[in-house]
């Protein structure tokens, strides 16, 4: 697969993408597992998730300007591996709200014979970004961003 070339930055405001990071583990099966079964992976690998933390990602790599916004957890070693990640694929994180709280992780089956994925997601003790915490880091002044994402959750 041929490796896409970044465009070239342009003077327009950032994005700003709000909502969740976490750790998703990922494990590659054949076929989804039968419950109650045990089953072994073919490929297992962790990434930075959430939608709104890839997002972000997507969008620098396609060379538009963008900060990341959401609870940042401060306790074990995935919390500073999530920060440095941010801050490897040049995305801001100072928006962040910080906590002593272990962060997010994400358990994720892909199934290659039915070509999906299944997500299994356990928050912890991480808490969600709330109004207060987005209103009081920007007091109604949005004026350096042209665009803001915001993750819908439906639970």
């Amino acid at each position: 697969m041929a490796m896409m070339e970044k465009v070239p930055p342009t003077d327009c405001c950032k994005v700003l993408c709000v909502g969740l990071a976490c750790i998703d583990l990922v494990n590659i099966v054949a076929e989804f597992p039968q419950e109650d079964s045990d089953k072994r992976g073919q490929r297992y690998y962790w990434q930075r998730g959430g939608n709104a933390s890839n997002n972000s990602t997507v969008l620098t790599l396609l060379s538009a300007p963008c900060d990341f916004m959401g609870v940042l957890g401060t306790r074990g070693p995935e919390a500073s591996w999530i920060v440095a990640d941010f801050h490897k694929c040049g995305i801001s994180t100072e928006r962040c709200v910080r906590k002593d709280v272990q962060c997010s992780v994400a358990t994720v089956i892909v199934s290659r014979d039915a070509g999906t994925r299944t997500i299994i997601y356990h928050p912890r003790d991480h808490p969600e970004l709330t109004f207060e915490d987005f209103d009081k880091e920007f007091n109604g002044d949005f004026s350096s961003y042209s665009w803001i994402h915001f993750e819908v959750c439906t639970e």
